[in-house]
């Protein structure tokens, strides 16, 4: 690393805070569906409009930090010169994380920054400079095992880098003492590469770091091609395009309440997912509700493997003026962890207004058996 770079991490300790997981969607009418054309599409559309090229040289910054349960990560990848001409507001953002009681991070953004927040999206969201049309990616998972090691070789793999074992690594990556949490150590990380930066990360294993790390769900194109995932879309079901990590997505909409249906193929401990997903319906994800969430799951039998069934329902927001009832009805989750592959699972999830949920339990528990590969 250079002196500029030692330097800029000097002035970055202080409030640096970085990041760089299993969302929903729905089908109308009742069809056996392939998902590997519409992954395999998606993959070849994404590569063919992609603005950066292999042969391109690359610089990547990088920052990975630990919150409770989850770890988020920032990154920043484009031409040098222009990453490292944005590299002080890169920083500054970092410097002005911060986390709601909830787990949501906020954070400030510079003169001519724009952000685009997806919060029930594994990509968290996107800061963009409008001028420079360069973007940042906040992207959120559940902690897990060795999640420093395989997601920073997981970077190195989008640049054309060879992967290291941890006691390379650790020479090349500069840990953040005031962002980590215990054993959950925070790091910032500067690559230079000829990749094209874009690649999804990895959920495989290179030695031991000292940190707890996590791995990031997979979903490559080989993968998508190779699954051979079919289901039924319940009548009333609006299949839309599945993007993202998403390997099905669908709507619903009924009696002016809606939700969304997706599926996604994950790994991840389920005790933290319980308690991302307990946040996203706007409460408290304490250990007796994440254990008493984890014990009243409903087993369903999907494709001769037994799933496990979850419902979290949040709280009404908010109060009406004149009548003091709540305004803001409460949503709620079903969210079903369907054994997939080894240290893999389908997370099929429903998210939305919580009558809803129940209007659309049976056709949820239809859907689930549905599933074939």
């Amino acid at each position: 690393m250079s002196m500029r770079w030692h330097s800029i991490v000097a002035r970055s300790l202080v409030g640096l805070l970085i990041t760089t997981m299993v969302a929903c969607s729905e089908d109308t009418a009742i069809r056996q569906y392939r998902v590997s054309k519409l992954d395999s599409q998606r993959t070849s559309a994404v590569a063919t409009n992609s603005p950066m090229t292999p042969s391109k040289k690359q610089l990547m910054l990088g920052a990975i930090v630990p919150n409770r349960d989850a770890v988020w990560f920032f990154k920043l990848t484009g031409e040098p010169d222009l990453v490292a001409k944005m590299e002080d507001q890169f920083q500054s953002i970092l410097k002005s994380l911060a986390f709601e009681p909830s787990g949501e991070p906020t954070w400030k953004l510079p003169e001519n920054w724009q952000e685009q927040i997806t919060p029930n999206d594994i990509t968290y969201g996107r800061l963009t400079h409008t001028e420079e049309k360069l973007t940042a990616t906040v992207t959120r998972l559940p902690i897990a095992k060795d999640y420093v090691l395989l997601n920073v070789n997981r970077w190195r793999k989008q640049l054309a880098l060879q992967p290291q074992q941890w006691e390379e690594m650790s020479k090349e990556i500069v840990e953040l003492p005031e962002l980590s949490q215990g054993e959950s150590r925070a790091y910032l990380v500067k690559l230079s590469g000829t990749g094209t930066g874009s690649m999804a990360p990895f959920a495989g294993q290179l030695g031991n770091a000292p940190a707890p790390p996590m791995a990031e769900p997979k979903a490559t194109t080989d993968e998508a091609k190779d699954s051979g995932l079919t289901y039924q879309g319940p009548e009333g079901w609006r299949e839309i395009e599945a993007s993202g990590m998403r390997r099905a997505a669908f709507e619903i909409s009924e009696a002016e309440k809606s939700g969304e249906v997706t599926v996604i193929a994950a790994g991840g401990d389920i005790e933290a997912n319980i308690g991302i997903w307990i946040g996203q319906v706007g409460v408290e994800a304490t250990e007796e509700l994440k254990r008493s969430t984890l014990d009243s799951a409903q087993e369903i039998s999907v494709n001769g493997v037994t799933a496990k069934l979850y419902t979290i329902v949040g709280q009404a927001g908010g109060e009406s003026a004149n009548t003091g009832s709540s305004s803001t009805p409460p949503s709620a989750i079903l969210v079903a962890d369907v054994p997939w592959r080894e240290q893999e699972s389908l997370f099929v999830k429903f998210k939305g207004d919580a009558v809803l949920a129940e209007l659309q339990r049976e056709k949820f528990v239809d859907f689930l058996k549905s599933i074939k590969w």
